[in-house]
């Protein structure tokens, strides 16, 4: 009886193991690259089918690959689509027969849309 319940838990916690990963590779990343001179954001994700439109904060994006997708954006269309200091991106996967949307959140890299200022001078003083 002992190894029967064994068994049992064991390919429970499997089953939850499975599940999970199929998660985590199904929610978008993003990922800072150099394109050329500039630098560039990566956006990727999974999709059941490559008809499946893919969208960035509500804007239609060409993705390129089947299932498995990217999206090379400009940091100009980044700034132009995200809020300033924006932490993350609205992603969506609409199936265009059914109009069915999947909606996840992609954090952006950490600083990206930060604020950049210019010091002219520091003072650091200690007590």
């Amino acid at each position: 009886m002992r190894r029967i319940a064994r068994i049992v838990l064991f390919a429970g916690i499997g089953q939850m193991l499975v599940s999970t990963s199929v998660v985590a590779q199904s929610d978008p990343r993003t990922q800072l690259l150099r394109c050329g001179e500039e630098s560039c954001l990566q956006v990727s994700g999974y999709r059941r089918h490559p008809g499946m439109e893919v969208l960035i904060n509500g804007l239609v994006v060409d993705a390129e690959g089947e299932n498995k997708w990217r999206v090379h954006l400009s940091m100009d269309a980044v700034r132009n689509m995200a809020e300033p200091r924006a932490r993350m991106l609205t992603v969506a996967v609409r199936d265009p027969e059914t109009r069915g949307l999947r909606v996840a959140e992609a954090r952006l890299p950490t600083g990206l849309l930060g604020d950049v200022s210019s010091l002219g001078s520091i003072k650091v003083t200690a007590p």
